[in-house]
């Protein structure tokens, strides 16, 4: 593999898992709210 795509992959697992955090923290959120 080229290490310009490894690079864009890295960054790529990085931004969903600080989405799926971002979700995580939204859903904990709602929680609260009830």
């Amino acid at each position: 593999m080229k290490p310009r795509k490894t690079l864009i992959l890295c960054i790529h697992i990085k931004f969903e898992r600080k989405i799926a955090d971002l979700l995580k923290i939204q859903g904990q959120e709602k929680k609260f709210d009830k």
